[in-house]
């Protein structure tokens, strides 16, 4: 008889290292191991968050590849990404505890994700970590965003247009999600896309900069975006007085570089603005600049040009730019009618809607209704009947909201990263 264990590991790797996984497209499965805990040589300790210099605290775990080969996909996610990991494997990040960053939370994705029967794709990078995953985004509505961060496609300093893969001049732009269109929290909070953004610019003229003009004299929807941003985000930019290389704090000519400024501006008023996720024109989910608005109109005045018919925006946004008592008294009611607004243009008699006697559904929106509602009510389970849409308490819309949620916004094939053309 023999006795103790054969152990033919290497004593001088780390308990734990892993051989990385090669770069590809995998399907993986729910079952997750955490790679970030409390003691990394006890697979039995705590997970946790770690602090990580570019994206702040995240977490990293290990998926299961469907295959059953290894080595596994590792992913590092912040609490935003996680809230979306569990979304993709059809849960509800709504049922993830408010206070983020907790082991805590990290125990509840686990358990929400472990429910699931589903598989998900990942995409793995040379580096063997992942870099997307399918499904992992917001659902579709109106949300506040910020902008974190601008740079340059060639990484160089300062901010500039340079040349892009498509013989033009762009640069990167990262929004985040600072709350739904009210302000109220979301379980997408943190939540980051990045936007490849045209050059708007056609040089300078007069010290001030020019915007570009189409050929038929229309304004470049480019232009039209930029506009958008220093509405909502940075509306002093329309008073700034443009200074030489000599003079800016930025050490460039601000007038041919304006970006830097604007950026900047923007970034450091860390302003949210409203705009819709909604599918772009490959049906992909995306944030569109085109229907970013100001918290507060009142105080922006800013003149409108007409883009032409092909670029007109998808639906008016108006209805719930500004927090109001109606949204505020009635958040379920205030979600479900954003929704159906979102839906189906010009919807409502009133915009905007500050009361809920004001909430009405117009010609248009009753068309609407009557061709889409019967079945989703039905599904949600929730009498069909003909009612005025603000006679529909907090308890119906939840249920309709819930559904609407978990099976009207499933897109497996969604991306995170996008250019506008």
């Amino acid at each position: 008889m023999a006795k103790g264990f054969q152990d033919t590991s290497d004593p001088n790797v780390v308990p734990g290292e892993f051989t990385k996984c090669p770069a590809g497209t995998y399907e993986v499965t729910s079952t997750i191991e955490w790679v970030s805990r409390t003691d990394k040589n006890d697979p039995l300790s705590f997970p946790v968050f770690k602090q990580d210099k570019h994206r702040g605290q995240v977490a990293q775990l290990r998926f299961s590849r469907k295959d059953g080969k290894s080595p596994d996909p590792i992913h590092a996610a912040t609490a935003a990404d996680l809230a979306m990991l569990v979304k993709a494997f059809g849960g509800n990040p709504a049922e993830l505890p408010k206070e983020r960053y907790t082991t805590e939370y990290l125990i509840n994705v686990e358990r929400l994700i472990s429910k699931s029967t589903k598989t998900v794709k990942v995409e793995v990078k040379e580096s063997g970590w992942v870099s997307f995953v399918h499904g992992a985004v917001p659902s579709e509505g109106l949300y506040q965003w910020k902008l974190v961060r601008a740079s340059s496609i060639d990484s160089e300093e300062p901010l500039h247009f340079a040349k892009d893969a498509y013989g033009g001049e762009s640069l990167r732009l990262v929004f985040e999600i600072t709350g739904n269109y009210v302000g109220k929290p979301t379980p997408f909070d943190g939540f980051q896309t990045m936007i490849t953004f045209h050059n708007p610019f056609d040089g300078s003229e007069n010290g001030v900069p020019k915007f570009k003009v189409n050929e038929n004299g229309s304004k470049p929807m480019t232009v039209v975006r930029l506009e958008k941003i220093i509405s909502a985000l940075c509306p002093e930019m329309y008073e700034h007085d443009w200074q030489s290389a000599d003079n800016s704090p930025y050490g460039v000519d601000e007038a041919d570089n304006p970006m830097v400024v604007i950026a900047d501006k923007a970034i450091k008023n860390g302003r949210s603005g409203i705009a819709q996720f909604l599918p772009n024109k490959n049906g992909k989910l995306a944030l569109d600049l085109k229907t970013l608005s100001p918290l507060e109109m009142e105080d922006i005045q800013v003149e409108e040009t007409p883009a032409t018919a092909t670029d007109d925006l998808p639906f008016d946004v108006e209805l719930y730019r500004i927090p109001s008592e109606f949204a505020s008294e009635h958040p379920e009611l205030a979600d479900f009618a954003a929704w159906i607004w979102a839906k189906a243009p010009k919807s409502f008699v009133t915009a905007p809607v500050s009361k809920l006697d004001e909430l009405a559904l117009s010609d248009t929106g009753k068309a609407w209704a009557n061709s889409n509602l019967p079945k989703i009510l039905l599904d949600a389970g929730i009498k069909a009947q003909a009612k005025p849409i603000n006679q529909f308490t907090e308890e119906e819309c939840a249920k309709i909201n819930l559904y609407i949620r978990e099976n009207l916004f499933s897109k497996p094939e969604e991306k995170n990263e996008f250019s506008f053309a």
